[in-house]
């Protein structure tokens, strides 16, 4: 394939997934204009997959929720969660039905922080070497690598996830929605860092945690960094 002029070749992009919870453009106006302004720089102009697992719209309301977010300066790069009839409608809008690989954090009810949930019923799952940039990891309880996440891969565990290493590639724990869970790692430096959903890619880390051993967590909505001494 030496004189091929193009190549098909795997790649794992870090896209962000946009849930909706009302189809209200009013509403939704609003809570992005608050989210954007809390981190312009990090929001503007980034892919996002827009998620209608929670809602049931039809032809006009796909047509001016992807308008409304298009003039947020997101780019909708494809969409999940529509029922069939609807596919066809998110096709001629440019807007590809993408199977979606992670369940959802369940909606919050009457606007309430969500309660944590339960420890993960799950087993652990451990790995005992490096995780390589293009792997998928996911325990159906903790996490446990000893051993470093490269850049490029990704973690995922309904629970915790402990990385007796680098953390160079995503971390999301508690992906089912469990706002107990945290993320420990022995050298901080990931591409983003997720709590039941509440995430910050590694431009909104705070620098000065890089390289150190560090716990992520989730307090008041947001997560939380503790940073610890380092290894003796």
């Amino acid at each position: 394939m030496e004189n091929s002029p193009l190549q098909f070749k795997n790649s794992r992009l870090n896209l962000t997934l946009l849930q909706l919870y009302t189809l209200d453009t009013k509403i939704l106006s609003a809570h992005l204009t608050e989210k954007i302004a809390q981190a312009p720089k990090l929001v503007g102009m980034l892919p996002v997959i827009i998620d209608f697992s929670h809602v049931t719209p039809d032809p006009a309301a796909l047509a001016s929720t992807l308008q409304l977010v298009k003039s947020f300066h997101l780019q909708p790069v494809g969409c999940q969660g529509l029922d069939e009839s609807l596919q066809s409608s998110a096709d001629e809008l440019s807007l590809p039905h993408i199977k979606s690989q992670i369940t959802a954090p369940p909606r919050p009810t009457n606007n309430a922080a969500p309660a944590p949930t339960a420890a993960p019923s799950g087993p652990t799952k451990i790995i005992r070497q490096v995780i390589r940039s293009g792997t998928q990891i996911h325990s159906p309880g903790d996490l446990i690598v000893i051993g470093a996440v490269s850049h490029g891969a990704e973690v995922l565990a309904n629970g915790n996830i402990f990385v007796y290493g680098p953390l160079r590639g995503r971390a999301l724990a508690g992906i089912k929605g469990d706002t107990t869970a945290i993320v420990s790692c022995d050298l901080f430096d990931p591409e983003l860092v997720s709590i039941a959903g509440i995430y910050l890619l590694s431009e909104g880390l705070n620098p000065d945690l890089i390289g150190d051993r560090v716990v992520v967590g989730m307090s008041d909505e947001k997560l939380s960094f503790e940073s610890l001494k380092p290894l003796a």
